[in-house]
């Protein structure tokens, strides 16, 4: 009893609003807005993920604990359905164990912020008016309530297990209001299936490559400026150039021997300051010279990959040679300073944005899944 005495472990439990931008990213005049609903999931995060381990003292025994993450949202204006713009997401980690308080700060924020990241690309997957609505989920720090109780013996500290229950059917509703003042307002309330509310998945260790690309689609969500959204989307892109440069279908219209024999009859027309960073530059470039050009080049890997069409207002959007030129050229004009009126550059923009969002939210799929 003396070690037990001596433990000063405490159970934190901490619930942290989470917001997005609901109203169109091309408007300060909000008349219109898109709010997303769903019913609370839950999920217990095992040891093997680090979430905790000590010993209550010196020589004492080690404690491994099970921590809750639940997800939830509530209508905080008690159901009144002409009130509609109050209804919040909140995360709530409770059952975390640790004599360490820095430890319980740190082990919070990066839960949540992963939630962040994995709760927008689910909202974005179900929002079919992405050329208006970008939202990115953020979580409101300022306002996290935090509660630290005095743990119990910590030899009573047990494994938890929560089972589903397969009988229960979790349901998202779905909405429609019109606030009529002088004008109409629109809530939009699109349908999040509980099932693809995988927190347990979500919160598993991912591999540098996804934790950059997730980064990447999060950074381009929210009120970012629309060139910044394209960059950051447009990198997605670029990795997939570089990483599965193999499956881009194109052959090389020159051997490494045709390139030396070209470079020999080059090298004596320049000057010898200056033919060594020359002579390298020429031999990188034909080097790379390929029969196919780099639209056909990305379509090919996209195919390989299986991304071929996207489905955007009910309607197929393929992805093909044409709409991939469309984006490079975007990005081209960009690096190279082609003077372009305010009105060109948004509309440019906007809609490389809107194209991009559903290639890359197909990619990170793919490369979830694969890697």
């Amino acid at each position: 009893m003396g070690i037990m005495s001596a433990c000063r472990v405490f159970e934190y439990c901490v619930t942290v609003p989470l917001t997005y931008n609901r109203f169109s990213i091309h408007s300060n005049n909000p008349t219109s807005e898109i709010i997303f609903k769903m019913k609370d999931v839950e999920a217990i995060i095992e040891n093997t993920l680090k979430t905790c381990e000590f010993s209550c003292c010196d020589n004492g025994p080690v404690f491994k604990n099970t921590v809750k993450v639940k997800l939830y949202s509530i209508n905080l204006d008690d159901g009144d359905s002409t009130k509609g713009d109050n209804y919040k997401v909140f995360c709530e980690i409770s059952r975390l164990l640790t004599n360490d308080e820095t430890y319980a700060k740190h082990f919070v924020e990066k839960i949540i912020n992963r939630i962040c990241k994995e709760l927008s690309l689910v909202f974005i997957k179900h929002n079919a008016n992405r050329q208006s609505y970008q939202p990115r989920v953020e979580a409101l720090w300022s306002q996290a309530e935090w509660e630290r109780s005095r743990c119990r013996l910590c030899a009573d500290v047990r494994r938890k297990v929560t089972e589903p229950d397969d009988n229960k059917q979790n349901v998202v509703h779905v909405e429609e209001n019109f606030f009529i003042q002088c004008g109409v307002h629109v809530v939009i309330y699109p349908t999040i299936p509980t099932e693809e509310l995988k927190i347990d998945k979500w919160l598993l260790p991912k591999s540098d490559v996804v934790e950059f690309l997730m980064n990447e689609y999060y950074l381009a969500l929210g009120t970012e400026k629309i060139k910044s959204k394209f960059f950051h989307l447009f990198s997605i892109i670029e990795f997939c150039e570089k990483e599965f440069e193999k499956f881009n279908g194109s052959n090389k219209l020159l051997s490494k021997d045709e390139v030396d024999d070209i470079l020999l009859h080059v090298e004596p027309c320049i000057e010898n300051s200056k033919r060594k960073r020359v002579l390298s530059f020429l031999k990188d470039g034909l080097m790379k010279v390929s029969d196919i050009g780099r639209a056909r080049k990305l379509e090919n890997i996209l195919k390989w990959m299986g991304i071929e069409d996207y489905n955007h207002h009910g309607q197929k959007q393929i992805i093909n040679k044409k709409l991939l030129e469309e984006l490079i050229d975007v990005r081209n004009k960009s690096y190279h300073g082609t003077k372009e009126s305010e009105e060109e550059i948004n509309k440019k923009y906007s809609d490389a944005v809107v194209k991009l969002l559903y290639i890359d939210e197909m990619i990170l799929d793919f490369v979830k899944n694969k890697l």
